[in-house]
């Protein structure tokens, strides 16, 4: 290859700048310096994506590499074994405010007395990608705008909800669906949300409130492939979300802008419920549908006072079966269990209604509560579906 051009750094910087905006930010960058200076370089994004790639796209083991070397928080400029004796050199990419905003990864060499255009397309990206977050935070901006208004007491105006969609690119007469969620504190929220829904409808609008992103999804999207979307996070961003939680909740769909409060009140609930009972993986969808569960109910107590619920109405059940070999607590199961049918509880336990009625009149005596009444049925029913 034929050495590149002695040119000034203002040169280079006019050359990079122009590309970038000729095509699509980082893309425009890293092919100039494929073009021109030979260098083979690639651009990683907060997420462990590659957002740009020229003179070949990295493997999925280069990725992690690089990902995880940078996760150790290096300088500014290091390097990192690539396998095969090969190494890359990796160089944070900073806005104007000093924060990184992704690395330029450059895996091949390139001509001599590249090291100028090197540090200009630093520079170039840094602002590119500072442009790119601004426009993104005024569109989150505007999109909180927009949920702030539809929360306000009272119905806003049906007119009003559509001017401030239109412009966001939204269909008010399509449906929507709501998501709430709680990334990792360390992950960019609504980069990581959209980046999971974008493409799967007509317009995917986040925001980000009281340290959740709210996202609403326009179009014949139905709320399964959106949760299912979510699910999918894992795939998508491993290395990103690797020991970090991602919780979510999402609405059912609404047929146009007029259900928005409603679905994102929906959504928001189902969040709640999703991290009172967030699983041991990665993610926790919950749909709001779901949340009418006697279950998710109970999740959303503290561990302590679930124990401490249980521990008063059936402890003294349970003290009773430890000293005299009963079987009260299954007993009192059963009984619940048959809606208060004698025959058939008695059934379900193998015993004659006789001796069932005396087990049940001892449940009442320890525990203080009347079987007959349905209040103290669903106290002792909840508390039996209390883990102990």
């Amino acid at each position: 290859m034929a050495p590149p051009p002695v040119r000034s750094e203002a040169e280079i910087g006019r050359r990079l700048s122009a590309a970038a905006h000729r095509s699509d930010g980082p893309r425009g960058v890293v092919r100039l310096l494929r073009e021109e200076f030979g260098l083979g370089c690639w651009v990683l994004s907060p997420l462990a994506t590659v957002w740009a790639a020229a003179g070949g796209a990295p493997g999925p083991g280069e990725v992690e590499r690089v990902w995880r070397h940078v996760t150790g928080r290096p300088g500014d400029a290091s390097t990192v074994p690539l396998g095969g004796g090969e190494r890359a050199s990796v160089h944070a990419i900073r806005g104007g405010d000093g924060r990184v905003r992704g690395h330029l990864v450059c895996a091949r060499a390139g001509a001599a007395g590249t090291r100028r255009a090197l540090r200009t397309a630093l520079r170039v990206l840094g602002a590119e990608l500072d442009r790119l977050e601004r426009r993104r935070a005024a569109e989150r901006q505007r999109v909180g705008d927009l949920l702030d208004l539809v929360r306000r007491p009272g119905v806003p105006a049906a007119a009003a909800v559509a001017a401030r969609l239109r412009p966001l690119g939204a269909d008010p007469a399509l449906p929507f669906v709501a998501v709430a969620a709680r990334p990792d504190p360390g992950l960019p929220g609504a980069l990581l949300v959209g980046g999971l829904l974008a493409g799967r409808a007509r317009r995917v609008l986040p925001a980000e409130r009281d340290g959740d992103v709210i996202a609403l999804v326009n179009g014949r999207l139905p709320a399964g492939a959106v949760e299912a979307a979510l699910r999918g996070a894992p795939a998508r961003y491993g290395l990103a979300l690797a020991g970090r939680p991602l919780v979510a909740g999402v609405s059912g769909a609404v047929p146009d802008a007029g259900g928005l409060r409603a679905a994102v009140e929906d959504a928001r609930r189902a969040l709640n419920a999703a991290r009172a009972g967030a699983a041991a993986g990665p993610v926790t969808v919950v749909p709001a549908a779901d949340t009418d569960s006697h279950g998710l109910l109970l999740a959303a107590v503290p561990e302590g006072v679930r124990q401490a619920y249980r521990d008063r109405l059936l402890g003294p059940l349970e003290e009773y079966d430890a000293l005299h070999g009963s079987e009260l607590v299954g007993t009192l199961a059963a009984f619940l269990d048959a809606c208060g049918s004698w025959q058939r509880a008695a059934g379900l336990l193998y015993v004659h209604v006789n001796t069932l009625r005396y087990r049940v009149q001892r449940i009442e005596e320890l525990t203080g509560r009347d079987l007959a009444l349905a209040r103290d049925r669903t106290d002792l029913y909840l508390a039996l579906r209390c883990p102990s």
